[in-house]
């Protein structure tokens, strides 16, 4: 019943949802704008909101609920689950159904150029529930979540709001090394990747079997598409020209490096960095125009945006 991604640059079908909730419970969540959107719009038809966080401060700093607690989330679950009986709201559900079909995630393919999207497909493809995919920050953070498909949670590891480019990739070998037997995907863009490109000696040397995934738009890609969508295509500081040789980078590490910009090729990649017992960093030449979608505007609240829709 989990319904993607919510806000700014959540689902349609999901925004639709929380706005015609009457009731919303927030676990752990910090109200920020990038979910919120403008304060004036969320949750409009809400009459009884519940946030409960484990740091009191979080409570009430952006969005006022009518009930807090303060506690675990673990704890105060278990605790709501003893009040409520089994019901299935029929009825809410089904609308949440066709708001799926007229408004899913979706992308749009017409140029013959690689989409991120077909990658993330053919990755997602071969999880099977069980691998454990980490997103770097940018436009590739938001592809990986909204195309994140899995029947079971926990498996999907990204810094949030936070923002912290360069985060994945590191981060991927702590997750490696917890878990050995499962499948670790590190998703990234080749901005956010030469942040930390020097941790490939240390993946290397303790043959750390991570699959590096780069979505390599030769750009910043979401503040590129900031400016192109919000500042009427006047760019500054987001394109990279010099964006390094991932192939001749893994050789010089002596990692397993492998590139493509042909759709037909990913599936095959792919199947080869599986079969490959140690790290593997794949390059993937994507259209440099592609965007994430939907967005909610800059200055415009979830409300204005689901009307519009």
């Amino acid at each position: 019943m989990a319904l993607q991604m919510v806000g700014f640059m959540g689902a349609g079908f999901t925004n639709k949802a929380v706005c015609n909730a009457d009731v919303l419970i927030m676990i752990g969540m910090r109200c920020d704008d990038r979910v919120t959107t403008r304060l004036d719009s969320f949750a409009p038809n809400v009459e009884h909101l519940v946030h409960i966080d484990i740091d009191p401060a979080e409570i009430g700093k952006n969005v006022v609920p009518h009930v807090s607690v303060v506690a675990d989330a673990k704890t105060a679950l278990r605790e709501l689950i003893t009040l409520v009986e089994p019901k299935r709201e029929h009825e809410w559900l089904t609308q949440i159904d066709q708001w799926r079909e007229e408004h899913p995630v979706r992308y749009l393919n017409h140029n013959g150029l690689l989409q991120p999207q077909e990658v993330l497909e053919e990755m997602y493809a071969r999880c099977h529930d069980e691998a454990i995919v980490l997103a770097d920050v940018g436009q590739n953070q938001i592809w990986a979540a909204l195309w994140f498909s899995y029947a079971r949670p926990g498996l999907f590891l990204n810094s949030g709001g936070t923002g912290t480019m360069g985060y994945a990739f590191p981060a991927s070998m702590g997750v490696k090394l917890a878990n050995p037997d499962r499948t670790v995907f590190c998703v990234t863009g080749e901005g956010g990747f030469v942040m930390n490109m020097q941790e490939m000696a240390t993946m290397v040397e303790n043959n750390i079997a991570v699959k590096v995934l780069v979505l390599n738009n030769r750009s910043l890609g979401m503040v590129r598409q900031f400016q192109d969508d919000f500042y009427e295509g006047v760019r500054s500081a987001v394109d990279l020209t010099h964006t390094p040789d991932f192939v001749k980078l893994g050789d010089a590490f002596g990692m397993k490096a492998m590139t493509t910009d042909r759709l037909e090729d990913v599936g095959p990649m792919l199947d080869a960095a599986l079969a490959h017992d140690g790290p593997v960093l794949m390059s993937f030449d994507i259209d440099p125009d592609a965007n994430v979608y939907p967005i909610v505007p800059l200055g415009k609240g979830m409300l204005d945006f689901v009307e519009a829709s």
